[in-house]
């Protein structure tokens, strides 16, 4: 808990709501307790993929109702750790959401499954500046405001792209054997990039895992 729960946030994003933007479903407790990757293999870790269909329904039951108690639509899925399976899909349609924010595309497409995806990138200005998708930015951790309005002063161009219609969107085809192949190099880009942070990531858990033993 970085501070204490905003008294005033739930009607806050009511009226985010009620400016026309869009809700989403960002899992329940966003406590990772599994290791599957799932569909969208970033990262080993999860709140949903691996776990069985009825834990999966009841936490996606949950956490849309918690939203719709505060008179909030959600619209969009945002699974936690970017990490869900077909047993999560199958629970988001009885909940009545049809539109993942999630994947390698580069563009919004249907799956096999009905459902609309609209691909995302994570974290920082992106990898790739062409198509259309969302991008994840965790402004907590940018340290200040400054670092903040620096980041999008940037990245205005980038990040706030061309205006749209949402329900726009939502209209597209199913995926193609071109959206595959993108797929593949976006994933091997990924990897690439991401080798400095996996190699501190293994060193971190390798220094706490000796600390526990020592303390033991």
């Amino acid at each position: 808990m970085a501070d204490p729960p905003n008294p005033d946030f739930w009607d806050r994003a009511r009226a985010w709501q009620e400016k026309g933007w869009i809700i989403g479903l960002h899992g329940y407790r966003h406590l990772f307790d599994s290791n599957e990757q799932g569909l969208v293999p970033w990262w080993p870790q999860s709140e949903f993929a691996g776990h069985p269909y009825a834990v999966q329904q009841e936490r996606v039951t949950k956490g849309v109702g918690l939203l719709r108690k505060e008179g909030l639509e959600p619209r969009i899925w945002v699974a936690p750790g970017h990490s869900f399976d077909d047993n999560t899909i199958t629970a988001l349609h009885q909940a009545r959401l049809k539109i993942i924010s999630d994947g390698w595309g580069w563009r919004p497409f249907h799956c096999t499954r009905g459902m609309v995806w609209i691909p995302a990138q994570p974290w920082r200005p992106p990898l790739w500046r062409c198509g259309t998708w969302t991008n994840v930015l965790h402004h907590n951790l940018l340290g200040d405001l400054i670092s903040l309005e620096s980041l999008l002063q940037k990245s205005r161009a980038i990040l706030m792209g061309r205006s749209f219609d949402f329900e726009d969107l939502l209209i597209v085809q199913k995926k193609t054997a071109a959206d595959s192949v993108f797929e593949k190099l976006y994933s091997v880009a990924f990897s690439i990039r991401r080798l400095p942070q996996q190699t501190i990531r293994r060193r971190r858990k390798k220094r706490q895992s000796q600390c526990r033993c020592l303390s033991c």
